[in-house]
C-alpha cells in the first residue's frame, strides 16, 4: 500500500479503487457498533457526555466537532455544564481492521 507522497498535491491523486462497504453485513461489526453507540447515547443521555473520549468505544467514536473549543460548547441534557459538541465517526482501528480484510 503506497500512502501520501508529499511531492504531489493530492489534488492529482488518481483514484484507482473504490469499495462499498455494508457495516452490518459482519455480525460481529454490528454488535460492536450497537455497543458503542449505546455507550455513547447513555452516556450523553445521563449528563455525562463532557466526560466522552475516544478511549472509551472500539470502532465508533465521538469526534468533536467545531472551529475553537470554545465555539463548540453546547447544553446536554441533566447537566449544567457544557459539553464538546460531538459527531460520530468510525474509529481508527475499525478503519484499518476494514483494510486488513480487504487485503489491502
Amino acid at each position: 500500500m503506497k500512502f501520501l507522497d508529499k511531492n504531489i498535491s493530492q489534488l492529482d491523486y488518481q483514484i484507482v479503487d473504490v469499495q462499498i462497504h455494508r457495516i452490518f453485513d459482519n455480525s460481529e461489526d454490528e454488535k460492536q457498533f450497537e455497543a458503542d453507540w449505546n455507550f455513547i447515547v447513555n452516556k450523553i443521555r445521563s449528563g455525562q457526555a463532557h466526560n466522552l473520549s475516544e478511549g472509551d468505544t472500539k470502532f465508533l467514536g465521538a469526534c468533536t466537532k467545531g472551529s475553537t473549543a470554545l465555539k463548540s460548547l453546547r447544553s446536554q441534557p441533566n447537566n449544567s455544564k457544557q459539553a464538546k459538541q460531538r459527531a460520530f465517526s468510525f474509529k481508527t482501528q475499525y478503519m484499518r481492521e476494514l483494510l486488513r480484510r480487504l487485503n489491502y
